[in-house]
């Protein structure tokens, strides 16, 4: 069949697979699919491109979505959409625009789609609540993405060897609240490596004594250091973040805000939920029990490849 979308996916975005909607494409490709790529540079000409394609689906994301979707609803498009909502748009995005526009958009988009997509619980359940047609699809893993060997991560001096070894990965900025784990290591026998672009300036200014930015890194050398940390953690309100699913695939203790995660993980059975970081980190440095637990837990996870989910966006497109 032929398959359009519409989002952020770069048109190389096979030369650097790192997000749902990257390898939603390259999977469906590989399935037999023709597949069409609208980038944001020609988002103004959406329609044109859809005439000239003629896709038999189109799949659409974040705010975007709201034009295709719109276009359909007028009659100007026949043809089904899929919308894929993996994330908080009017969260996210309504600190930079009006956020009432921004959830007027997402939720005409949501309402109005042939049938959504998301890889989080908490949107599924909005989606059930408001009697929303809706698939519930994970991120997935590509198993050889994570079969690299381990890197000794850097040392602040030979007598921080023996110290809890904390790792962060993503972007840094306020949504993702990433300063609330950095406030909360200081002064602690810890330490705090962050990996990731520095999205708001000053995040990373002055740090404590005991955290280590090593800035964004190619994802084999993340995938190795996180292999050699104790703790991996997640600051951001989500449940559907992908390195949680890189963490628990590779049998890591998750320390993760209390919030929406909770959709998914259950505290002290393979993650440490929590509202206060700082008396989190105090019980993880001296409990090495939970920390076995969580581990042993995470390793039980189901978590399919990325192949595998993707052939149920297959199913779906050829429902429609």
């Amino acid at each position: 069949m032929r398959i359009q979308f519409i989002s952020q996916i770069p048109f190389h975005y096979k030369k650097k697979l790192k997000a749902h909607l990257h390898f939603v494409p390259y999977h469906l490709e590989k399935l037999g699919h023709k597949i069409d790529i609208i980038e944001r540079k020609d988002w103004t000409w959406f329609y044109l491109k859809y005439l000239k394609f003629k896709p038999d689906v189109m799949i659409v994301s974040a705010l975007v979505g709201f034009f295709p979707i719109l276009f359909k609803k007028l009659g100007l498009i026949r043809k089904p959409i899929i919308y894929y909502w993996g994330d908080y748009f009017y969260e996210g995005m309504g600190r930079k625009w009006d956020p009432a526009k921004c959830a007027f958009m997402e939720l005409f988009c949501v309402k109005n789609a042939s049938i959504v997509t998301t890889p989080s619980k908490f949107l599924k359940t909005v989606c059930n609540n408001l009697a929303i047609n809706c698939e519930y699809i994970p991120h997935g893993i590509e198993p050889e993405a994570l079969e690299v060997k381990p890197s000794n991560l850097p040392e602040l001096s030979v007598k921080q060897k023996k110290l809890s070894k904390f790792i962060h990965l993503g972007n840094i900025n306020k949504y993702k609240q990433v300063s609330k784990i950095i406030q909360a290591v200081k002064g602690k026998r810890c330490i705090l490596y962050l990996i990731g672009k520095e999205e708001e300036p000053g995040l990373i200014k002055d740090l404590p004594k005991n955290i280590i930015y090593l800035g964004e890194l190619p994802k084999s050398k993340a995938i190795s250091y996180v292999k050699s940390c104790d703790i991996a953690v997640i600051t951001s309100d989500q449940d559907s973040t992908l390195k949680m699913f890189e963490y628990l695939k590779l049998g890591k203790p998750i320390l993760a805000f209390n919030g929406r995660i909770n959709y998914v993980l259950t505290h002290n059975e393979n993650a440490y939920l929590t509202d206060d970081f700082s008396k989190a980190i105090n019980k993880l440095i001296k409990d090495k029990e939970i920390l076995g637990i969580l581990s042993k837990n995470a390793k039980k996870f189901k978590i399919n490849s990325w192949k595998k989910e993707v052939e149920k966006y297959d199913k779906i497109i050829k429902n429609l």
